[in-house]
């Protein structure tokens, strides 16, 4: 896969500084949002759907698939690893992410939206 995809340090590393600045600017737009928008949990927005829905791989919610999929025993998402769960270079990289007010956000949306 590694060779049919061209996947190589340089691109892994490339790739890593696209998805931090995706999360930087998201972090600013949220940043920029009023008290009590829909940052602050009042009302679910497309824009945060969106970036809930494509952020939440590299986040890992608990609730990730919704109620369907949450696992009682483990208290996660059967369709993903638990953050702790994941290999370390990916698992610093969730935990850098989820460290940002984009990253916050996109817990929060898993946390009171997922069905």
């Amino acid at each position: 896969m590694r060779a049919t995809m061209g996947i190589d340090e340089e691109r892994c590393e490339a790739a890593t500084r696209v998805v931090r600045a995706a999360f930087s600017a998201y972090s600013e737009r949220l940043e920029s949002r009023p008290a009590g928008s829909v940052a602050a949990g009042e009302q679910l927005a497309k824009e945060d759907l969106a970036w809930a829905s494509l952020a939440g791989i590299l986040v890992v919610p608990p609730t990730y698939g919704g109620r369907r999929w949450f696992d009682e025993e483990r208290g996660h998402s059967a369709l993903m690893p638990r953050a702790e769960e994941l290999p370390r270079g990916l698992r610093a990289l969730c935990e850098e992410l989820r460290d940002t007010a984009a990253g916050r956000h996109v817990l929060r949306v898993y946390a009171a939206h997922r069905m």
